[in-house]
């Protein structure tokens, strides 16, 4: 009798134990299914060039790892998580006690910058607007006719627009940038009115590159105080590199900000072979580099010529064309030196 009792307890207790550990299964599963579903549908909203490889519970918290593109990834990393690891790139989610670890697939990055906007809306310009598979941002100049109107109208259309900021040229005054030209010459407080001035004549920009300003790059004391207000306005500063003896990066690091560079220089005189030959340059540069930076200018036919052939062709150059804010943000997260 007590050997039927022994048996019967083990058989219940093997059953209740098959019993509560199945439960224990199905309800991690439950969970981790749950929080694959919080993921898709947070991260579908800023990408869906993406995939959750897996989710593991690890005790006090889940860590999921997701194979993402990098220029995807500042869309994310900016806008979805709350705490980062830049060094393992690890996020924490708005979701409690959820972790997701980035697998970076890496991207050839080309960044296409066209300057001189402001003068026109005929001609060039109607051109520039059949460009937006390559996403090319437009750096329109302060005080001109057209100004305003031009940054309302192509953020409307979802082009990335910035400040053509005039800066001193080496060759002042017989180069003369034009309406609210920052000078050397410039207290303190009349480069911080002149810069208010200038970017309230075109728009909410997401950043600044200089107009010429070969002299200005030079002047670090000007070029301090011109960085400090520009980060401070939250934007970022992109170096048109108009002289070899620009101070822009050093000053920049000692403030701590992140600045980009032009790599290339993109318009064709007189052909726009020429122009195809840069591009060629750059698309080189970017594929050893990871990324670069090419600036033309709006005025320039040949230059817009050889950008529509690009715009027909873009499926055989394999590359990313991206805008000036996710090299930025990349750079900041340390995806890109």
């Amino acid at each position: 009798m007590l050997k039927r009792i022994v048996i019967a307890v083990t058989v219940l207790a093997a059953v209740l134990s098959a019993g509560i550990y199945g439960y224990i299964k199905l309800s991690q599963k439950h969970k981790i299914d749950s929080v694959n579903n919080y993921i898709n549908a947070s991260l579908t909203k800023y990408t869906k060039d993406y995939k959750v490889e897996g989710i593991e519970n690890k005790g006090g918290y889940y860590l999921a790892v997701v194979d993402i593109d990098d220029v995807d990834l500042p869309a994310v990393w900016f806008n979805f998580g709350t705490a980062y690891d830049t060094f393992g790139l690890i996020m924490r989610a708005p979701r409690k006690n959820l972790m997701i670890k980035f697998n970076i697939r890496r991207t050839t990055k080309v960044c296409l910058i066209l300057d001189d906007f402001g003068y026109k809306m005929g001609g060039n310009y109607k051109m520039f607007l059949k460009l937006k598979k390559l996403n090319i941002t437009a750096s329109i100049l302060p005080k001109l006719r057209y100004s305003s109107k031009i940054d309302r109208q192509l953020r409307a259309a979802g082009f990335f627009t910035e400040l053509h900021l005039p800066l001193q040229p080496l060759r002042w005054p017989y180069v003369n940038p034009g309406k609210g030209t920052i000078f050397v010459a410039d207290d303190t407080a009349t480069i911080l009115r002149k810069f208010k001035e200038d970017i309230n004549s075109v728009g909410p920009v997401s950043a600044v590159n200089n107009h010429e300003g070969s002299g200005f790059t030079e002047y670090r004391a000007g070029m301090r105080v011109l960085l400090k207000e520009i980060y401070g306005r939250g934007l970022f500063f992109i170096d048109s590199r108009t002289t070899a003896k620009t101070v822009v990066p050093e000053v920049a690091e000692k403030l701590g900000y992140t600045i980009l560079a032009r790599k290339v220089f993109i318009d064709g005189p007189r052909h726009f072979k020429r122009a195809y030959e840069r591009l060629k340059k750059l698309f080189a540069i970017a594929k050893k580099n990871g990324y670069a930076i090419g600036i033309g200018h709006i005025t320039n036919k040949y230059t817009l010529q050889t950008l529509l052939k690009l715009n027909e062709n873009i499926q055989k150059y394999d590359v990313s064309f991206v805008t000036p804010s996710t090299l930025y943000k990349l750079k900041k997260i340390g995806i890109i030196e």
